[in-house]
């Protein structure tokens, strides 16, 4: 079969140039190893690849009959024949192109994972730009009240007249600061323990304001305007503290002290 391919191959060579493709030599030129000349004229490139091929030296090179029918088939449609023995571009290159998709998505991953990085550093950044932000916001809010109940503190300690508007002010100021160190993020904010002294002290001056008030108002019971005032006085403290719970502690504290 192989031989009658290529007696094909030399007859259409011979009928298209007016001669066999080695002259008188024949094939024993071609064993040689000489190269089948290249069919001169006008014709298509597909149908001198048709005829070379047929031509060439080893048998299994030599396309079969059946490949022969479809190539003359899509010649005769006008359409672009498809050898079977000659790779495509994409099995060509095939080793490239694979490996230039892998490398393509390999730096799109890359590049995706690289990109969300940057992004959570981003929102990393702002999120601890403002939670400082929002911590010395609070520290300057603490030490603003804690100076104000200091203040505050030290009129109470001299005992004018309505002395305890000024503790009940820097009570309201000592809780105030309390409060915002609970609203800290992160570490807790570091007071001076010395400062929550302070709110005690001024809390055990309301109790004791509270109790003198109420004996006041019974002292002068029989006249209403003043008892009323005293007692006005001690409900008002009443309000503030816990004058259930600061009685207990300090009783216990007495009883321990004895």
């Amino acid at each position: 079969m192989a031989n009658d391919i290529y007696s094909l191959g030399a007859t259409a060579f011979e009928m298209l140039a007016g001669d066999t493709p080695f002259g008188d030599d024949g094939g024993l030129v071609q064993k040689k190893g000489a190269e089948v000349p290249e069919l001169q004229g006008d014709f298509s490139v597909q149908l001198k690849k048709v005829i070379a091929k047929c031509l060439r030296t080893n048998p299994w090179e030599r396309p079969t009959a059946e490949q022969l029918e479809i190539y003359a088939s899509a010649g005769m449609r006008g359409e672009t024949i498809r050898f079977i023995d000659e790779k495509t571009f994409f099995q060509k290159h095939k080793i490239v192109i694979i490996l230039a998709v892998v490398l393509g998505f390999a730096s799109f991953v890359v590049g995706g994972v690289m990109l969300n990085n940057h992004r959570e550093n981003e929102r990393e950044l702002r999120r601890v730009m403002a939670e400082k932000q929002y911590n010395d916001s609070l520290s300057f809010c603490i030490q603003r009240y804690l100076v104000t109940a200091d203040s505050l503190k030290k009129i109470g300690d001299q005992h004018y007249e309505n002395y305890e508007i000024a503790y009940l002010a820097a009570f309201e100021n000592y809780k105030r600061a309390q409060d915002c160190t609970f609203k800290f993020i992160g570490d807790s904010v570091s007071v001076d323990e010395k400062k929550w002294e302070g709110m005690k002290s001024v809390e055990n001056e309301l109790y004791a304001a509270y109790k003198t008030f109420n004996e006041k108002a019974n002292f002068f019971a029989e006249e209403k305007e003043i008892a009323d005032d005293f007692k006005m006085r001690a409900d008002k403290i009443s309000t503030v503290i816990d004058i259930e719970s600061v009685g207990k502690v300090l009783s216990d504290t007495v009883k321990t002290e004895n």
